[in-house]
């Protein structure tokens, strides 16, 4: 028992370093300094602090639009903003719609951009309309 506590006192007394992956993924500088933010990543997490709070064993310190401050203990580290990553995949350009076929004037397809399709009873009533009718006698 008494090794176990000895052993988290120097745990807790030891002062942290820095991660060696930390980066800094963005940053959002406010006018007044305590509403700044940092966006931090180390070892595939991600956190978002704000200044005086504690990420990754260090205390955000500073927020710069490109750099951000972390003290870790008596240790102050700088992190730049890291650059963004290139993608392993080929960006796609847009699909481009294609152009319709040019017809030669002679060629051009009838369209008829007056009437709808007609359906067979509208075209029966039609075609039955233009018989001679009778007169009735009476």
């Amino acid at each position: 028992m008494f090794l176990a506590s000895l052993f988290a006192f120097l745990l807790t007394a030891l002062p942290a370093a820095a991660p060696p992956d930390l980066a800094l993924k963005g940053s959002v500088v406010a006018r007044d300094e305590a509403a700044s933010v940092a966006v931090l990543s180390s070892g595939g997490r991600t956190r978002i602090v704000a200044m005086g709070e504690n990420a990754f064993g260090g205390q955000l310190v500073s927020v710069a639009s490109d750099s951000v401050v972390l003290a870790f203990g008596e240790e102050r580290a700088t992190v730049r903003l890291s650059p963004p990553q290139a993608s392993p995949h080929r960006a796609r350009l847009p699909h481009r719609p294609r152009r319709a076929p040019q017809w030669p004037a002679s060629r051009q397809p009838r369209r008829s951009a007056c009437r709808a399709p007609m359906s067979i009873a509208a075209w029966l009533w039609r075609w039955t309309a233009s018989w001679p009718r009778q007169r009735s006698r009476l």
